[in-house]
């Protein structure tokens, strides 16, 4: 009987033994399903987050882009009006070698902005006389 107790004392601490380490390793493996739900909810939120910032930067690449494209269409719109502008320069330049009186562009177009302006007030004085006639 004593044998049998013993036996059975010592069954019954294999048992204890046994069921303390599958409690450990069941405490471990939650804490690693707890971390690993840890992890994958931080993946998660931060693949939200990158698809967030590429909608961000893919709405700021097609505003750049358009500002890009309307830059070009104002780029050959000046020159085309530089292209158109040069014929002129060239007469100016003309025009202020041949004359004594004129030593830069500029004083070309100063002389020319007076005497529109005289031309206004002159026509106007005159309009003023018509209608008093």
């Amino acid at each position: 009987y004593a044998n049998e107790e013993q036996a059975f004392r010592k069954k019954e601490e294999q048992i204890r033994s046994r069921d303390m380490q599958l409690q450990h390793q069941l405490i471990k493996f939650n804490k690693f399903l707890q971390d690993n739900e840890g992890k994958r909810r931080r993946a998660e939120m931060r693949a939200g987050e990158e698809s967030n910032q590429i909608k961000i930067k893919e709405g700021e690449i097609d505003d750049i882009e358009r500002e890009l494209e309307e830059s070009r269409r104002m780029h050959r719109e000046l020159q085309h009006e530089v292209g158109k502008n040069l014929r002129y320069e060239a007469y100016l330049e003309l025009v202020k070698e041949s004359s004594d009186e004129y030593s830069e562009i500029q004083d070309i177009l100063t002389r020319y902005r007076t005497l529109e302006a005289a031309n206004s007030d002159l026509r106007a004085i005159q309009s003023a006389l018509d209608a008093q006639a």
